[in-house]
């Protein structure tokens, strides 16, 4: 197995460690995986009811936004539609929530022929400090 596959692998399973962590500490169901073009998909977030309205939705999703950044990884995701076994918001409604996290529609100027997903948020390359100063 070559050096790429193998971090590709290893990346895959701190996904998957990642999704099982925050679906333990919120209670909550988070679906997650890297996919084939290393981009990093949201398949699901599912708050139950009596835990809505507290904010976990947006840590859960500022996690998921921290660890893709630490790797440098697109995240990706389909927004639902109305379920209601699920509880599954409008469109409209999830669009602007993950636009609040720096998800760009997937159309017009931002359109990315390489998705199928309606929404991404590019990866954001990590500033890495320097220690030495400059003289």
């Amino acid at each position: 197995m070559n050096w790429y596959k193998k971090a590709q692998n290893q990346i895959a399973e701190q996904v998957t460690s990642l999704a099982q962590q925050l679906s333990n500490e919120f209670g909550s169901t988070v679906d997650l995986y890297l996919t084939k073009q290393n981009d990093l998909k949201l398949d699901s977030i599912i708050v139950p009811k009596d835990k809505r309205q507290q904010g976990i939705g947006s840590e859960i999703v500022q996690r998921i936004n921290n660890f893709a950044d630490q790797n440098g990884l697109r995240t990706i995701l389909t927004t639902g539609i109305r379920d209601p076994h699920v509880g599954t918001t409008s469109q409209s409604r999830l669009n602007k929530f993950y636009k609040q996290f720096g998800f760009l529609p997937n159309k017009g100027r931002n359109k990315d022929f390489t998705i199928t997903d309606n929404m991404f948020r590019p990866a954001i390359e990590q500033n890495i400090e320097n220690n030495n100063e400059l003289v």
